[in-house]
């Protein structure tokens, strides 16, 4: 296949992109009904939210997938790096976080989050171990195969490398 051929195009990126939502719902709200019927918030837990992202994820990633007629080791290269990157990188992340924190802060204060968020942000990181994998495992790994594995290349093979991470 060719460069030129690469899919997602942007147009067909924002619909990758909405139909993850629309997976990501409609999952949703089938785990909605059997929590209503069973009278269980199962919705809340980890676990539930992580399976609906894998899911909806996963069927996204193996749609474009198949549209690129591409082996899995060309979607997802992934590149060895020099763990001595990691030293000087640790403390610009933790600046990064301090500056950022105090960002989420400001905006906090002139545009607070509606309470149902709160309360939902609070049952998330009670959950344990399992918000922690959904967290710092499942969201980002099935985030970055789609935006830097599928979304990004496709762009890549039409814009400037500067322009396709811009709009990626």
């Amino acid at each position: 296949m060719s460069d030129q051929d690469m899919y997602p195009n942007i147009k067909q990126s924002f619909c990758l992109l909405f139909f993850t939502l629309i997976l990501q719902l409609i999952f949703g709200i089938m785990i909605g009904v059997v929590s209503t019927i069973y009278k269980v918030n199962i919705l809340i837990h980890p676990v539930a939210t992580a399976s609906i992202n894998i899911i909806a994820f996963g069927l996204v990633i193996l749609f474009a997938h198949k549209k690129n007629n591409q082996d899995w080791e060309e979607t997802f290269q992934f590149f060895p790096f020099s763990f001595r990157i990691l030293f000087p990188l640790i403390p610009c992340l933790v600046g990064f976080g301090i500056v950022l924190s105090e960002i989420d802060n400001i905006l906090r204060y002139f545009m607070p989050s509606p309470e149902f968020i709160n309360s939902f942000m609070t049952d998330m990181t009670r959950a344990g171990l399992s918000s922690v994998f959904l967290l710092l495992i499942v969201a980002p790994l099935t985030e970055e195969i789609l935006f830097r594995g599928i979304i990004l290349k496709g762009l890549a093979s039409r814009y400037s490398p500067m322009k396709a991470i811009i709009i990626s």
